[in-house]
């Protein structure tokens, strides 16, 4: 019987900083994939609350609720991960659902120091990007005509970079 690719598993081989040789299995891509998208409905879906919070409070005309909207919105996306994967044992809602967890090269639990990079790294291949491609107007607004569409199809190809490397990592 053949397995389908959201529960195919591979097997890696890490060295240790100690010089130990460890096997550890890679979550399929599909797997990574659907806990990502899970995670993003979660943002979105408490981002949209949020708006439509800050939309009926706003009648106040003292922009208090649009900037309580913008911090929270700034924390859901520069920390969801990171406190999920820091405080959860390298594990968020989406990864908890399938059943995957993020670890170091040498099997153990990411350090924070870890868990930042890492996100980090989300931050420019995932959110400027898609932050560039929604508000394209607000933020290509000032280019010349000819830089525009460079800008987008660059905030493009950035999104589809991790499809491509050696692990779709």
């Amino acid at each position: 019987m053949r397995e389908n690719s959201y529960n195919m598993v591979h097997e890696e081989e890490f060295r240790t900083p100690e010089g130990v040789s460890i096997r550890l299995q890679l979550a399929p891509f599909a797997r990574r994939a659907v806990a990502f998208i899970v995670d993003f409905i979660i943002i979105l879906v408490f981002i949209f609350v949020l708006f439509i919070v800050a939309v009926l409070t706003m009648s106040s005309g003292d922009g208090f609720s649009g900037a309580v909207l913008i911090l929270v919105w700034f924390f859901l996306l520069n920390f969801y991960f990171p406190l999920f994967e820091g405080l959860k044992g390298g594990m968020t809602p989406g990864k908890m659902l399938t059943k995957i967890r993020v670890i170091d090269r040498s099997g153990a639990a990411l350090t924070l120091r870890g868990v930042f990079t890492r996100n980090f790294m989300r931050d420019l291949e995932l959110w400027l990007p898609l932050k560039i491609i929604i508000l394209s107007s607000l933020f290509l607004a000032d280019l010349p005509p000819w830089a525009a569409p460079i800008a987008l199809l660059w905030a493009f190809l950035l999104i589809l970079f991790p499809l491509f490397n050696a692990k779709r990592l």
